[in-house]
């Protein structure tokens, strides 16, 4: 065969090879037929029959002499009891190589795992495809590491992936983490899942809702500390101040905010607290009168009952709705429409500042 073709050499002329220095490839004898069958155990897809191999593989490569990947598997798994192997569908072409190995060498083959592949939709094709640890930044756990997804929430949607019945056994409360989740190689799916960026945010969403304020402020000190760039380093360096920050509309279990994904994110959902980081609206139509009167009557010692008094009376002395009145100070203060309640927002940043945004609105 033309790639065996030292197979039949006799002991002399491997000898005469050798002494001239040449350094050998070690391969496999094989004896297989592909016209016969070999049937191999796969914990998720059962009995697969598959042609026998017959191809005299490398085992040691000649030139640097380290054994491939299918010898160097064979001692491993062997050598260090291993039970299991999990691995993806592409081995499956070399599974009959692999058993028949492991049956020549009168080993017990481990059990066998062959997940389907993890897939996306490719940005200039728009096909679905396989994940790519080359091309694909999702592939890499540093990509993940350094955006600020909590590991957990990774871990939870990878392992509903590996198992769908996880997010149901969740949400009924059978289990608190993938961990108390019992993963079944027969409830594994064999088609190949998609890679869900929004699914991921969703999960990671309903993680981060679930931590106490003290928790949150840690991870996402914790992750500025080590990955994040020199402004999100200062958003953390007074952690009581963050902490009020993180802290807004956590109170109540049953409506707790749900916008925080990534500890990256967070940071930046939340910069307008920052005065460095804080950029002001000047396409927003400002009612002056009533950031005037509000300056007028503005006292940070008010339950938000007192304050929205102050709120309803300014809007009937210049004669608009009390929405009006709100929008325009919550524009500026963080420079936007949309935010946490406008109230926690004047209580956290304190009187300095909401008296210095405002000013400097009206000048």
């Amino acid at each position: 065969m033309e790639f065996a073709r030292a197979r039949d050499l006799t002991e002399e002329e491997i000898e005469a090879h050798l002494a001239a220095g040449e350094k050998p490839s070690v391969r496999l004898y094989s004896e297989g037929n592909p016209e016969r069958r070999i049937f191999c155990k796969d914990a998720v897809r059962g009995s697969i029959g598959f042609p026998e191999n017959n191809e005299d593989i490398v085992l040691i490569k000649s030139n640097d002499g380290l054994p491939t990947y299918h010898f160097a598997h064979l001692c491993d798994d062997h050598f260090m009891r291993t039970t299991h192997v999990v691995r993806g569908e592409e081995w499956l072409p070399s599974f009959p190589l692999h058993v028949a190995l492991f049956r020549m060498m009168d080993w017990a083959a481990p059990m066998y795992i062959h997940t389907s592949t993890i897939d996306k939709i490719d940005d200039e094709t728009g096909r679905q495809r396989k994940l790519s640890k080359r091309k694909d930044p999702e592939a890499n756990v540093e990509f993940f590491l350094r955006d600020g997804w909590p590991v957990e929430a990774v871990l939870e949607y990878l392992g509903n992936i590996a198992a769908s019945g996880y997010e149901e056994a969740k949400a009924k409360g059978q289990v608190k983490s993938i961990w108390d989740y019992e993963m079944r190689p027969k409830k594994i799916p064999m088609s190949g899942a998609l890679f869900d960026m929004k699914k991921l945010e969703w999960w990671a969403k309903e993680f981060i809702a679930t931590l106490s304020v003290d928790d949150l402020t840690a991870r996402t000190a914790a992750w500025a500390d080590e990955y994040g760039e020199a402004h999100h380093k200062a958003q953390v360096a007074n952690r009581e101040y963050l902490a009020a920050v993180l802290g807004m509309e956590r109170d109540n279990p049953k409506r707790i905010r749900k916008d925080f994904i990534t500890w990256r994110q967070t940071l930046d959902t939340v910069a307008f607290f920052w005065d460095e980081l804080f950029v002001p609206n000047n396409e927003f139509e400002y009612n002056h009168d009533a950031l005037r009167e509000f300056l007028n009557v503005y006292d940070p010692s008010d339950d938000k009952d007192a304050w929205w008094a102050k709120i309803v009376a300014i809007a009937e002395k210049i004669g608009v709705k009390n929405g009006d009145v709100a929008m325009s100070l919550r524009v500026a203060l963080a420079g936007r429409t949309n935010t946490p309640d406008l109230y926690s927002i004047i209580s956290v940043m304190g009187p300095v500042r909401v008296r210095g945004r405002i000013e400097g609105i009206l000048k």
